[in-house]
């Protein structure tokens, strides 16, 4: 599921928007059995990194962000509830919870501020593949609405690291 129908589903991130072949590439490293990174590349040269924590009754999501200087930098939760305003009542409707507190992780050297949802899975989740293709189909559409609202937040792919 993180190796092969995640990284399916998401390669089709924009194409509702753009005509042809233009869609998103993702780029998936896998750092365990059940820890995946994603580096999706958005067709206009934006970069959105997460990592999917998959546990056998819960799922963890975290999105990275570029740490911005000044007044682009979210400062605390509320300054992200109110940027991702849109994506969290999905998400929270679909049963994530967020962790409040915002994240400040280095990856590859460079350093983000992190959003991070959980969300309790079925107990069937791990064999019933209808469930999986939902939360990837899910996913992809928290993504899209998520990328919308970033804005400057998403990765420049020429900083990229």
């Amino acid at each position: 599921m993180l190796t092969q129908l995640i990284p399916e589903v998401l390669s089709h991130l924009g194409a509702a928007a753009n005509q042809g072949d233009n869609h998103a590439q993702v780029t998936t490293t896998p750092l365990r059995e059940h820890i995946c990174r994603y580096r999706i590349s958005l067709p206009e040269k934006r970069e959105l990194h997460l990592e999917i924590q998959l546990n056998v009754r819960k799922i963890c999501v975290v999105f990275y962000f570029d740490k911005m200087q000044n007044d682009k930098r979210i400062a605390d939760f509320s300054d992200m509830e109110k940027k991702f305003e849109h994506t969290l009542t999905g998400a929270r409707l679909e049963g994530y919870t967020t962790n409040n507190v915002i994240g400040y992780n280095e990856l590859n050297g460079r350093h983000y501020n992190s959003l991070v949802l959980y969300k309790a899975l079925p107990q069937d989740f791990l064999w019933n593949s209808a469930e999986k293709l939902y939360f990837a189909q899910d996913l992809q559409v928290m993504i899209e609405s998520l990328a919308q609202e970033a804005g400057d937040l998403l990765i420049s792919e020429k900083t990229s690291g």
